[in-house]
């Protein structure tokens, strides 16, 4: 994990220093969690004999998980908060001190992206990094990649063939917080603006090209955290601080439904598991399951670690992922919304490494003047899961710094 901070943090959160300068730095590193699965011979086996043992395998994937630390590749940059596979062995990061990151795990070769800026524009000093990265690689002969630009209130999207900048998209008023793919070629984000807006990307481009978009809709009255598309419905789930959930028809960008939580707090993260018609949403202390045909919530999976905040939500088939803001990463069954016990051990949730040659602090004068006496938590700000589902990179830092 590693991080810097100024005065006031991307998540709105209280810090000590001041606005423009850096007051903290934490050192140390993200992980990539390697899992042997079970080889599954598809002639072997009839289709519904298939999806048994797979489903079997997935549930006993947290208890074969093997932890790979790196330190030295990626201690240089702050602390992470976006992730995205580009194939079972490269990776593409977003981190706090707005750098753009390529990391291939098997040679440990990383290299440094950089990001388009409007020209003549200025360099902006409060900036909340890169809190998304997305691929259209879900959709045949996708190559695209999108994420934060060097003004984090505008879209960069990349050509994935080299690396280089296909074209910016400039319309938020504010930070954006989130963007998906709906085709290979349209794009919808979110921001702290409260718009939603859809976003029509060239397909072809020998320069960078500057796009508005294409749509815009203000249906959310605070920030929106988190933007998701149901690539097989053709509809999307939004997610924002004001405590409500929208599902949008992306045809025609008409909320379908919505609901308001006002119980729950600091909406922060989404996932999708179309087959089951599911939408988790993670909020402070607990998970909602929510029916993306009627809107209506199904169940409420809560948390009794007060420090745990949900960060990151990942789901692969059956199995719910959930990333913590005390750096733990937990498992639910979704079958039967229940988590998932590690064998061996009273615990329901992998605790990342603590150790401080691995995993620690910059003790400088900073952190002896403020947080001497504080125990830092690395919170899991991002996690997903690999092509392949047999590995899952976990990334993140200190939470309240």
């Amino acid at each position: 994990w590693h991080g810097t901070n100024g005065g006031r943090d991307c998540l709105g959160e209280t810090s000590i220093g001041t606005s423009h300068c850096k007051v903290l730095e934490i050192q140390g590193t993200s992980k990539v969690i390697d899992v042997t699965i079970l080889r599954i011979d598809h002639n072997r086996w009839s289709q519904r004999e298939t999806l048994s043992l797979m489903e079997h395998s997935l549930i006993r994937m947290p208890n074969v998980l093997k932890e790979r630390i790196f330190v030295p590749q990626l201690s240089r940059f702050d602390k992470i908060f976006a992730s995205c596979w580009l194939d079972d062995d490269q990776l593409i990061l977003g981190t706090k001190d707005n750098k753009l990151i390529y990391w291939d795990t098997q040679s440990n070769r990383t290299m440094q992206i950089d990001l388009p800026r409007k020209p003549e524009a200025e360099v902006v000093a409060d900036n909340c990094g890169i809190h998304f990265t997305a691929t259209n690689h879900i959709y045949n002969g996708g190559s695209l990649l999108a994420t934060g630009s060097s003004n984090p209130s505008d879209i960069a999207i990349f050509g994935l063939h080299n690396m280089s900048p296909h074209c910016l998209l400039v319309g938020h008023q504010d930070w954006v917080f989130s963007a998906d793919f709906i085709t290979p070629h349209v794009l919808a984000s979110g921001g702290r603006d409260g718009h939603v807006k859809l976003w029509k990307i060239p397909e072809e481009s020998e320069v960078l090209h500057i796009r508005k978009p294409s749509l815009s809709r203000k249906e959310h009255n605070w920030k929106v955290r988190d933007v998701k598309v149901n690539a097989f419905t053709n509809e999307m789930v939004s997610v924002a601080c004001d405590s409500v959930i929208n599902y949008w028809n992306t045809y025609n960008m008409d909320v379908i439904w919505a609901i308001k939580l006002p119980d729950l707090r600091e909406f922060m993260c989404s996932a999708l598991a179309p087959d089951r018609h599911l939408i988790a949403v993670g909020c402070q202390s607990s998970v909602v399951m929510i029916d993306d045909r009627t809107g209506d919530v199904i169940d409420n999976i809560t948390f009794d670690d007060p420090d745990w905040t949900v960060r990151s939500l990942a789901i692969n088939h059956n199995l719910l992922s959930v990333g913590g803001g005390n750096g733990s990463l937990s498992f639910v069954d979704l079958r039967r919304k229940e988590f998932i016990q590690l064998e061996n051990s009273k615990k329901r949730h992998l605790q990342l490494t603590k150790d401080k040659n691995k995993s620690y602090l910059d003790y400088n004068s900073m952190f002896y003047t403020h947080f001497q006496n504080t125990e830092i938590h690395n919170a899991v700000y991002t996690h997903t899961f690999s092509p392949s589902k047999t590995k899952i990179f976990v990334g993140g830092g200190p939470l309240m710094l």
